[in-house]
């Protein structure tokens, strides 16, 4: 079984950085997922889960979890940011960090060419996009038209798919078409419930016991779908 896992920064993998492994890394071990099939992204927005979800190949099953309301699509970067406020802005933009950072110059395409990323640069034009292009209810619809169209796009393809949400993630007037829906599981990875950890200790933010605990929920999910 061909199983793809698109999410945000709780995706990472825990043994690659030397520590317990997460429920991705107990997941892959199980199903014998490739660490390929694993999109875990930095502030991962929805818009990128769908970009990054059409573009995959022989999906059999998908478990996605879904981002957080606001983070903003930065196509060119391997990862996405969150609206910054500027009490924030020190740990949402480190000059250090950029020097590792390289952007695609012709994401769409097949000569992708990668160029370091000049910070100075990126911090103006994303201060410029904040500041013209940025409100809270473009963010929400945005997000929601995205949810839609990620819903309908596996829906469409009878993709079987677990999708892990928050309530709050959820307009009133949605209700998804595809596959199961766990609202609980997500709740670690935004820092809520007894199994919420830290990133200066758990490489995922979530701790041993609740990485053990959605994995063992996830394997139920996958067993479910695939009988």
């Amino acid at each position: 079984m061909n199983i793809h896992i698109f999410g945000h920064s709780s995706c990472h993998s825990g043994i690659r950085q030397n520590r317990a492994p997460t429920f991705t890394d107990i997941l892959a071990e199980k199903y014998s997922i490739p660490s390929e099939n694993i999109v875990a992204t930095t502030n991962g927005s929805e818009e990128r889960i769908l970009y990054l979800l059409k573009k995959a190949k022989n999906v059999d099953l998908v478990i996605i979890f879904h981002s957080n309301i606001g983070s903003n699509f930065v196509p060119t970067l391997s990862r996405d940011f969150s609206p910054h406020t500027p009490e924030k802005r020190h740990w949402i933009f480190q000059e250090e960090a950029f020097k590792s950072f390289t952007y695609i110059k012709n994401p769409d395409l097949s000569n992708q060419e990668k160029l370091p990323v000049d910070y100075k640069e990126f911090e103006l034009a994303y201060d410029l996009y904040m500041k013209y292009f940025h409100t809270t209810d473009l963010s929400k619809n945005r997000y929601y038209g995205t949810l839609i169209q990620i819903d309908q796009y596996i829906t469409a393809k009878k993709i079987p798919a677990i999708h892990c949400i928050l309530p709050n993630q959820l307009p009133s007037w949605f209700k998804f078409t595809s596959g199961i829906v766990d609202t609980e599981l997500s709740e670690p990875c935004f820092g809520k419930g007894e199994y919420a950890g830290s990133y200066q200790l758990d490489n995922n933010g979530i701790t041993l016991a609740g990485n053990r605990y959605i994995a063992a929920k996830l394997s139920e999910y996958i067993e479910q779908l695939k009988s």
